[in-house]
């Protein structure tokens, strides 16, 4: 898959803002995958933070909120965080990637084309995900274009370091855009359905 218009380079030196790991979570907040995702990250991630570390980080949750059961126990847990904001559903993401440090994908399960993930790279939004999150993305290596955790010490251990490593996040944008623009792009794509609709059915395009 690519992305409309093919996302665009970060902003160089865009990173902690105000000395602020500004964390984001996309997904509408009853989808069983981003439920169980924000589940994790505020009953079992959060509480793992320092308390300096957890000052200094903020959570935008983009996503329709639904009146059922599973969005009123989020936002219940939530309430502990004052740090966390609901935002609902947005027009345009765009903006959220590129005022954002971090997307977090902690899905323990997981559907679809990893959308999020590819935006993400697109963007050059650094992204921590569990390797459920990210699984299928071929090419893609953790630790150099995204990074991996898979129980909540590791999430922890992540965000605490990245609270002090701009370096770290401008890193690991650069490199995920590239792997976008690699491997994701619509030129990519363009080429890749091109080469096989002629292998498979003769069709030149």
């Amino acid at each position: 898959m690519s992305i409309p218009g093919d996302g665009a380079d970060r902003v160089a030196n865009n990173w902690l803002r105000d000395g602020r790991l500004r964390l984001l979570h996309v997904g509408r907040i009853s989808h069983l995958p981003s439920y169980r995702s924000l589940e994790f990250l505020l009953c079992e991630i959060f509480p793992r933070l320092p308390a300096h570390v957890l000052a200094r980080v903020s959570l935008d949750i983009i996503g329709r909120i639904d009146r059922d059961e599973r969005a009123g126990k989020i936002l219940a847990l939530a309430e502990r965080y004052p740090n966390v904001s609901f935002l609902g559903f947005v027009q345009d993401v765009v903006p959220y990637y590129n005022n954002s440090d971090l997307q977090i994908v902690a899905a323990t399960e997981a559907t679809g084309l990893r959308t999020r993930i590819i935006e993400s790279f697109a963007y050059g939004l650094p992204v921590l995900s569990t390797s459920v999150g990210a699984r299928g993305i071929a090419g893609m290596r953790p630790g150099e274009h995204l990074l991996i955790a898979d129980d909540a010490a590791q999430f922890a251990e992540h965000i605490s370091i990245l609270v002090h490593s701009p370096e770290i996040l401008d890193r690991l944008s650069r490199r995920g855009r590239d792997f976008y623009l690699r491997n994701q792009s619509s030129s990519v794509v363009a080429s890749t359905l091109a080469h096989y609709l002629q292998r498979y059915f003769g069709i030149v395009v």
